[in-house]
């Protein structure tokens, strides 16, 4: 995965439609920082596109 050798490990799935999902593992450093840098870096072409992007807690119900 292309955003494992951007040193981006903790991201455990990509979904790519008419927009990107991924699944996250928490770590030490902001998920907004890791998210806006894996979009920079990347999953957008800066210069000609725009994003956004909405952070969903998921919960695992036991």
């Amino acid at each position: 995965m292309a955003l494992h050798r951007l040193e981006f490990t903790n991201v455990q799935a990509v979904t790519q439609g008419k927009y990107f999902e991924l699944t996250i593992t928490k770590t030490t450093q902001s998920i907004e920082e890791q998210v806006e840098k894996m979009c920079t870096e990347l999953l957008t072409n800066t210069n000609m596109e725009s994003y956004r992007y909405e952070i969903e807690e998921l919960t695992t119900e036991g």
